[in-house]
């Protein structure tokens, strides 16, 4: 994912990305691309020297990282404080969608369906119930539990206090990623099916466009939400994803936002090339008040459009 957003931003006409990587990783993929220049890094022994040595190289950031801990905060407002014109949402933002808790009481205020979500105590509040980490990332820490022993053996090994819990919504996982300006919107992408395992450990495995036995009224049931969702959250700028289950009771139900890239520009990249990234350098550059962009899959072009979660792509699948 971050391989290949930074890659698509050296391709955008006078951009010259600077970027670091890990060399526990191996070599970067993109190091000798043009327009791009790598500071390799080992770690976390010379990450934050090298950040502040970048800062006045520098005229905007793109920061990638997880919510969990508050990393992607931190380092968010790490990049903020120097001065640079930043590519993610505000501090308030990205806390309040990384509190699974408080999101969810945001959005209920706010009219927008969503799943019931209280903190995780020794009971089981409903008879089928999905716990994971109240600040956790992707699936990180799920679990379905669907008695009580269930729920006293996973109590058994965790923290209790860093978890909430939910009934189990059953229904058609799907995400859709957006760019926003300032609270505005400028663009919104196609919704992508979310494929997890279904070990009850909800293992994220990939994705695939559109999803299987879409029609275009859930693709706009789901937009309209996600827009609506949106305008809800003050602060939104730079990429956001949005994670969804498609009901056939309540039609989309949203599960929570992301103020972070997300694994599903891997398929809108296969679609769209370097669109992504040139919304990402949009939210930097853009003044006018323009009409925000919808993307949209075309059958007529493509099959379909599957990919894995280490960026695997698959096309014309069925």
């Amino acid at each position: 994912m971050m391989s290949a957003v930074v890659t698509d931003l050296a391709k955008l006409p006078g951009v010259q990305v600077i970027t670091t990587w890990d060399d526990t990783l191996g070599p970067a993929p993109f190091l000798e691309l043009p327009g791009m220049e790598v500071e390799r890094v080992r770690g976390n022994v010379d990450g934050p020297p090298t950040f502040e040595q970048l800062l006045n190289r520098a005229d905007a950031a793109l920061v990638i990282a997880p919510e969990f801990d508050g990393i992607l905060e931190h380092e968010t407002e790490f990049f903020r404080q120097s001065g640079l014109r930043i590519a993610n949402a505000t501090r308030e933002a990205i806390r309040l969608c990384a509190d699974k808790l408080a999101l969810a009481s945001h959005l209920r205020s706010s009219g927008i369906d969503t799943i019931p979500t209280v903190l995780f105590t020794d009971m089981m509040p409903w008879p089928d119930c999905v716990v994971k980490r109240r600040d956790g990332a992707g699936s990180q820490e799920m679990a379905r539990l669907q008695t009580e022993a269930d729920c006293f053996d996973w109590r058994n090994s965790h923290r209790p206090d860093r978890f909430v819990i939910q009934p189990f919504c059953a229904g058609q996982p799907v995400s859709v990623g957006a760019v926003y300006r300032n609270d505005r919107l400028l663009a919104l992408f196609p919704v992508v099916e979310q494929r997890l395992t279904d070990d009850g450990q909800f293992r994220y495995l990939g994705g695939k466009l559109p999803p299987d036995g879409w029609s275009a009224e859930q693709e706009h049931a789901v937009c309209d939400l996600v827009s609506m969702a949106g305008r809800t959250i003050p602060g939104l700028h730079g990429y956001v994803g949005f994670d969804l289950i498609w009901t056939p009771e309540r039609g989309p139900v949203l599960v929570e936002i992301n103020t972070r890239l997300t694994t599903g520009v891997i398929g809108y990249r296969e679609l769209f090339r370097e669109e992504v990234a040139r919304q990402i350098h949009a939210c930097l550059t853009a003044d006018s008040e323009v009409p925000p962009i919808r993307f949209e899959f075309d059958r007529g072009r493509h099959d379909g459009i599957d990919f894995h979660a280490d960026g695997m792509i698959g096309t014309g699948v069925t």
